[in-house]
């Protein structure tokens, strides 16, 4: 009898033990893909509905709470018999932020297979491990060059450069590539200064090229063109728009953060461009003083150079070659409409018609082919989120204000003159990611009016 007792006790110990090993187990997963998905760069506001989706698929009970760059991860532990009443639970802050379009998708393969139960949580923890471990697919020297190339491209489309200005772009594009891939990741010192001094150092190079010839007036050279695509690529406009993207999707704090966060980082560019351009005006007697390009390329140009752009920036996006056609075609058709459209309405129509048009060919890409939405979109979503500098002119307007008294012009009076040019453009920036944001949000109540059944929607 009293070996009996012993091998029931063992029984249950042992039963006990692979139970709470199959729940550290599932909750593990979900820990991972929690961290994968914010590493990657997945849409933040739907991050909490993907986990959410994951719980209910392993049979686990927990809240998320879904914070700029951090997520919030409550597991609830089963009732215990003894103790009906009482639960107990225990909460993880996870913390990750970036964007990775490739190993982005290879993680939404893991969870969607585990959705679906086509693989067990022992599996997929070593699938996305080996995706989290593994190298990157581009090494950091190589993104430098695509930089340049995609600041060159916008120079003319973007900024009425003219092929002149082309050249120059790509050098100082690059010159930004290099501070942000490589300068900002290995010094995290410098990181915190990285956007004042690429526009200061881009601004000051752009005013003093753009100078030559003397007179005071541009001969060769463009100066916004190439002091705003030279920094094209840190512009916050993706910020803006996942903020709004949260604040309509009722995440009030994460968007709030966030589009507090894009006003105070287009100070910090335009407080760059002011002091780089200045100090050139302050060398130089004879330094322009426009911002405005003499001459531009015939129009049609831009819609070819356009595809170009979202190639480029497929690249820096972390996209995997056999993503870029997808994206460039599906790019090039939204900015189409927004070009055609801008033409008979207002800018803000445009860009709702435009990200509707992008959104509702990610979702029907997606439904037919069973693809990855999110990597459809993503590339031509930075070609339809301006960063309102060219619209308004509020970041090189800073031209138009010196750094010191004059014998004609007190420094501070024009600079209280020009103070709220800069947060102008913040609010242009968000004016537009809300039409863009509705845009995307109708393209997916259209190709899924009734939801998804037996997963998260995956994309905007």
């Amino acid at each position: 009898m009293k070996k009996k007792i012993e091998h029931g006790t063992g029984s249950r110990e042992a039963k006990y033990v692979a139970a709470k090993s199959d729940i550290n187990n599932r909750r593990t997963l979900c820990l991972l893909l929690t961290y994968a998905f914010m590493l990657y760069g997945a849409p933040s506001h739907r991050i909490e509905e993907y986990i959410l989706q994951l719980f209910k698929v392993c049979d686990l009970d927990g809240r998320i709470n879904y914070l700029v760059g951090c997520t919030e991860v409550c597991f609830i532990n089963p009732p215990d018999h003894n103790d009906p009443l009482t639960r107990q639970s225990y909460t993880t802050l996870v913390k990750a932020q970036g964007l990775d379009v490739g190993c982005l998708e290879e993680a939404f393969k893991i969870y969607k297979k585990v959705v679906r139960q086509e693989i067990n949580v022992e599996e997929a923890t070593t699938e996305l491990m080996d995706v989290l471990n593994g190298p990157p697919y581009y090494r950091p020297w190589w993104i430098v060059p695509f930089y340049g190339l995609a600041s060159m491209s916008a120079c003319v489309w973007a900024y009425n450069g003219y092929w002149t200005d082309m050249p120059v772009a790509l050098v100082l594009g690059s010159i930004v590539g290099f501070l942000q891939v490589i300068a900002a990741a290995r010094n995290p010192l410098y990181a915190n200064v990285l956007e004042v001094s690429a526009a200061l150092v881009t601004s000051f190079a752009a005013r003093a090229i753009a100078s030559i010839g003397g007179g005071g007036s541009q001969k060769y050279f463009c100066f916004g063109a190439i002091a705003e695509s030279s920094i094209t690529m840190i512009l916050p406009g993706y910020i803006v728009l996942c903020g709004a993207l949260e604040l309509q999707a009722k995440s009030l704090t994460a968007g709030a953060t966030r589009l507090f966060y894009a006003v105070i980082y287009s100070l910090f560019l335009g407080y760059g461009i002011n002091v780089g351009s200045q100090l050139w005006g302050s060398a130089d007697a004879h330094a322009t003083t426009s911002a405005t390009c003499p001459r531009s390329v015939d129009p049609k140009w831009k819609i070819v150079l356009v595809p170009f752009f979202i190639a480029m920036q497929a690249v820096v996006l972390r996209s995997r070659p056999r993503q870029i056609p997808v994206q460039m075609i599906f790019g090039s058709a939204a900015y189409l409409v927004n070009y055609f459209v801008a033409a008979n309405a207002t800018s803000q129509v445009a860009n709702t018609a435009s990200a509707l048009t992008l959104g509702m060919l990610g979702h029907l890409y997606a439904r037919s082919r069973r693809a990855f939405a999110f990597a459809s979109v993503v590339a031509g979503i930075m070609v339809l989120v301006p960063s309102g500098l060219s619209a308004q002119g509020g970041l090189i307007a800073g031209i138009e204000t010196p750094l010191f008294n004059n014998g004609t012009l007190e420094a501070q009076t024009v600079y209280e003159q020009n103070l709220y040019r800069s947060f102008s453009v913040g609010a242009q920036m968000i004016q537009v990611a809300v039409g863009l944001s509705v845009g995307l949000f109708v393209s997916a109540l259209l190709v899924y009016p009734f939801g998804r059944k037996n997963n998260a929607l995956f994309s905007f």
